[in-house]
């Protein structure tokens, strides 16, 4: 009964927060919330009484309308704009898959051992072991300076393979997905994966709700929006990697994808948050801008959602400032209540990284992790998308020659996997998608 009570407690909680990140006054359902929690006698019904008072306020004020969580609705508020755009071939195509693979792995490995760390405590420490600005994998004598008593094992001269984390389990989840379902999958062929695939305890926030919903019978969508608070933070978004990789070129083919993938575990902007992050991957395949490519990816997403605004300010404020951390500032001045892990404000630091990176990946991801909020999703995510935008080639070798060609990961039937092998099984699932297209 006490895990239950805890269970209908965290619920509302977390669905008042949520509201309060759309922008609703919540004052009156937090001191609701903090009556309940003091009260001699506290049930379950009231608890759940009041998740639904905070999810009856709905959409976000002034957005009704603009956010749908249907593939058509979305479709129709898209932006125009170019869906199909050039990719390379042969050798420069796989070199940018492998690249793409290699950036997620290791924008992931460095972000670990700060996960959910202000920007304040991360930049403190690095000054206090004189490693400011970070240009390389944490070392033992910033955990000393950050006064951690564990030493992780994600640690420069520490690193013998790729670790696992749920930001590289989804990326091997989706390139199995392709291989298994092709490129019309649907959400319930997600579901069958992560039942099959997944244990319970490994996966969180919404994907665990999802998870749950499942295994009581209620399939998609309703399993990402019932009973779900966390249907907009970032789980989705750090699941887009792979139907990138397998759409060179291909913006819109990825989003589509990353479409029924989301749609399990998602609505709304934690919809379109995997889906501009698999567009944008799909579209750095052709060019050498950051920008360029963040704004591909956002063409896939409604204009007026909330999303797309939050990282079209982004862009602007990068271009008006020299400095990262000024952007980083008006960042949190937009969206500094939101929960760490919500898919808007930790978007808008990977967009932060790309436009400050320049296209220098030791720069970007370095970047992404220094801004804090959850610092592995946004370091996996930064480094794949420039990752796929440079090719391996370009990607300094001390990033990935510690993981001497290793992935661990908690996937039934994918403990250890070969990062090449991985590479070169999305280069023929990219080239069978571009065969497709083609002949359609």
């Amino acid at each position: 009964m006490q895990d239950t009570l805890d269970y209908a407690r965290t619920l509302a909680r977390d669905e008042i927060l949520e509201m309060q990140t759309r922008g609703h006054d919540v004052a009156a359902l937090q001191a609701e919330f903090k009556r309940l929690t003091k009260a001699k006698r506290q049930s379950v019904e009231r608890y759940h009484a009041l998740y639904e008072k905070a999810h009856a306020l709905g959409d976000a004020p002034g957005y009704r309308g603009r956010e749908p969580s249907d593939l058509a609705g979305i479709k129709k508020l898209r932006p125009r704009g170019p869906r199909v755009l050039k990719a390379p071939g042969g050798t420069r195509l796989k070199d940018k898959v492998l690249g793409g693979w290699l950036g997620r792995i290791a924008g992931c490995i460095l972000g670990k051992p700060v996960e959910g760390w202000p920007k304040q405590k991360i930049e403190d420490a690095l000054v206090k072991a004189r490693e400011y600005p970070l240009s390389d994998y944490f070392t033992e004598r910033f955990c000393k300076a950050a006064g951690m008593n564990r030493k992780p094992h994600c640690l420069r001269n520490n690193i013998r393979f790729a670790a696992r984390d749920d930001d590289l389990d989804y990326t091997i989840l989706g390139l199995h997905l392709v291989e298994r379902h092709g490129f019309n999958f649907k959400p319930e062929h997600v579901a069958e994966q992560w039942l099959a695939r997944f244990p319970y305890h490994m996966v969180y926030t919404a994907e665990r709700v999802a998870y749950h919903n499942l295994v009581r019978g209620i399939e998609p969508p309703e399993s990402a929006s019932f009973e779900n608070p966390y249907r907009e933070w970032i789980g989705a978004q750090i699941r887009a990697d792979a139907f990138g990789l397998v759409s060179p070129g291909m913006p819109a083919r990825a989003a589509q994808l990353a479409f029924s993938d989301a749609a399990l575990s998602h609505t709304a902007n934690g919809i379109y948050g995997e889906m501009w992050s698999a567009a944008t991957t799909a579209a750095a395949f052709s060019t050498d801008s950051p920008e360029d490519a963040l704004r591909a990816g956002m063409r896939e997403i409604p204009q007026r959602s909330r999303l797309y605004e939050a990282l079209d300010a982004t862009i602007d404020w990068s271009k008006q400032h020299r400095d990262w951390q000024d952007t980083w500032q008006e960042i949190m001045r937009h969206c500094g209540k939101m929960s760490s892990v919500h898919t808007i404000n930790n978007a808008m630091i990977v967009a932060m990284a790309l436009m400050h990176g320049k296209g220098n990946f030791t720069r970007t991801i370095g970047i992404a992790v220094m801004g804090g909020l959850d610092t592995d999703c946004n370091g996996a995510t930064a480094g794949a998308m420039l990752g796929t935008m440079l090719g391996a080639e370009k990607i300094p070798a001390r990033w990935y020659n510690c993981f001497h060609d290793e992935l661990h990961s908690v996937l039934v039937g994918f403990n250890v996997c070969s990062i090449a092998d991985l590479a070169e099984r999305t280069y023929k699932q990219a080239l069978r998608h571009r065969r497709a297209r083609a002949g359609r």
